[in-house]
């Protein structure tokens, strides 16, 4: 399990940090009152994947989730996953995403 790193956008730019992809989940802030946060994914494996946030269960006034987002990101290339919502989090604040191939996929987050 890693922690993807998250940064500002700004308008001058900025650089965004890859976080390789684990067997996980891996985990992600989600955007709490600064933004909205999305997570770019990175395939470059020869094959397709999927990148999917995983169901918390209900949200904090007991209604089911909506549907939960996903990507299918071809071989060598990107996919978008969000905006990653707080109602998505789980018991430790963050909000979970599953890859369902590691080899050579990255992804990438920021708050915007």
């Amino acid at each position: 399990m890693a922690t993807i790193v998250q940064v500002q956008a700004k308008l001058a730019g900025t650089v965004l940090t890859a976080t390789p992809a684990t067997a996980g989940p891996d985990k992600v802030a989600p955007g709490d009152g600064g933004g909205k946060v999305y997570v770019i994914v990175q395939n470059g494996g020869a094959s397709a994947m999927t990148a999917s946030v995983a169901d918390p269960g209900k949200t904090k006034y007991g209604q089911q989730n909506p549907s939960i987002t996903s990507v299918s990101v071809p071989a060598g290339g990107l996919g978008v996953l969000g905006p990653v919502e707080p109602d998505l989090k789980q018991g430790d604040g963050f909000v979970n995403i599953t890859a369902s191939s590691t080899t050579s996929v990255n992804f990438f987050a920021f708050r915007g």
